[in-house]
């Protein structure tokens, strides 16, 4: 695929997400489909002698984050995927209406990759993904530039 061909492409999906910490810089991939996991965070009943109890937050249980039918630079996803990060990645999704306007985004941080299921493009630059789930322990919603959310 051309360098336009890829970008038009990329105007197709849904979801454009960017693995930040590539070798390389960033990798942008586009997705049909993301369901986001719920998180947890356990809490602690604490109690000091003679005082009120109180739930002070506790172990953080981190989600999983599954991405579905997209198209990625081979080589940039794969690197990216293979290579593990001690503590863990950024992610951002962007999530973008059917006239291609980002209406929502979020970011994923400490993301590890627990599952890719794809296969090569015959051109061999680009990776089509069936699934990439990402285990991530937190997630936060970026507020939108868009002004039309504010109406």
């Amino acid at each position: 695929m051309s360098h336009d061909a890829d970008r038009l492409a990329m105007e197709s999906f849904a979801f454009l997400v960017e693995f930040a910490g590539a070798p390389g810089g960033i990798v942008s991939a586009g997705f049909q489909a993301c369901v986001l996991g719920p998180s947890a965070a356990d809490t602690v009943d604490f109690r000091k002698a003679g005082g009120a109890a109180t739930k002070p937050p506790g172990l953080h249980q981190g989600s999983d984050v599954i991405l579905r039918r997209g198209l990625a630079p081979a080589p940039g996803l794969a690197d990216w995927a293979r290579t593990p990060a001690a503590e863990g990645r950024t992610v951002t999704i962007r999530l973008r209406d059917e006239s291609r306007a980002i209406v929502q985004s979020w970011e994923l941080h400490g993301v590890r990759v627990t599952g890719l299921v794809g296969l090569p493009a015959p051109d061999g630059r680009t990776l089509a993904i069936e699934e990439l789930t990402l285990h991530v322990e937190a997630l936060s919603p970026l507020v939108s530039q868009d002004s039309r959310l504010e109406e």
